[in-house]
């Protein structure tokens, strides 16, 4: 980072593309591939490549002090969060290797990392500046991304970052027990705060059940399905695509956590957690049924 900074900062965005290519991504090509662009998932990376650096670079000169002091405590604040969270979980192993990166399109991820010659490999990485820009609570995200590793290995599934073979109540659950760990570890915190979105925050409670209903309609779609991708989308991801045109992006993140508040009624968060891919959709299945109404 610091030596593609002292060389880019002063440069027109398309020479600190050239530079980014140059100083961050060659030397890491397999985990920029796999991890960041996920060019096995994504026809036109090269395209999302040049419009999230275009776009995201010119942020630089105004949060390279924050990225800076995130990389040099990051192995601190990595030790303090595995601590808290080997408290509340004692059988987590967390083998996966951790990674502080540069990255323009995630703040935190789990994913599958493919190097030449090296067999694939689940991490866990932080997008550096993505934190620095939008001033992360480190409370929240750490605890949010930790869980999701912890969950697939008790899951027994893959991190490949599609779920391809899932239906699409797994990551509306996923998402919503992440969220609420981080609750439970980082407690009196405000929904914006722990969905890292103070718009979704702000989301009238009124308009849950209808999106519950919306959602049930689709329940039994695949998780991410190739040929209609803007499905899994409309519900989790940040662009084009909304469940509502009026809504925020990422609504599954918030159904998906009145979806675990409502089960939490009745069960614990150790049974939640270990919960197997049938018990999940049954469950997501009864919460969704009692909050459409």
């Amino acid at each position: 980072y610091n030596a593609f900074w002292y060389a880019a900062k002063d440069k027109p965005i398309q020479q600190q593309i050239e530079l980014w290519d140059r100083i961050i991504e060659t030397p890491h090509q397999g985990f920029y591939d796999s991890v960041v662009w996920e060019k096995k998932y994504n026809k036109v990376w090269k395209e999302s490549k040049q419009r999230q650096l275009t776009q995201f670079l010119p942020k630089y000169a105004g949060i390279a002090p924050n990225i800076d002091r995130n990389f040099t405590t990051f192995s601190e604040t990595v030790s303090v969060q595995l601590d808290r969270f080997v408290q509340m979980f004692p059988d987590a192993i967390l083998q996966a290797p951790i990674y502080a990166a540069l990255s323009p399109n995630f703040n935190g991820r789990g994913a599958m990392l493919s190097e030449a010659g090296k067999p694939d490999q689940v991490v866990l990485a932080f997008g550096i500046d993505m934190i620095s820009s939008r001033d992360d609570e480190i409370d929240i995200l750490f605890p949010h991304e930790l869980f999701h590793i912890y969950h697939h290995e008790v899951l027994g599934i893959t991190q490949d970052g599609q779920m391809e073979n899932a239906k699409l109540t797994l990551p509306l659950w996923e998402e919503g027990l992440a969220t609420y760990v981080s609750g439970v570890i980082s407690p009196g915190r405000s929904d914006g705060e722990l969905l890292m979105d103070p718009l979704l925050g702000k989301v009238d409670i009124s308009r849950i059940s209808g999106l519950a209903r919306k959602f049930l309609a689709s329940a039994n779609q695949r998780a991410y399905d190739e040929k209609n991708p803007e499905i899994y989308r409309s519900w989790f991801n940040i662009g084009k695509f909304k469940v509502e045109s009026d809504l925020p992006n990422r609504c599954g993140y918030l159904l998906g956590l009145y979806v675990v508040r409502t089960l939490a009624k009745t069960y614990s968060l150790n049974e939640m957690a270990h919960w197997k891919t049938d018990e999940i959709y049954r469950h997501v299945l009864d919460a969704l049924n009692q909050l459409s109404v």
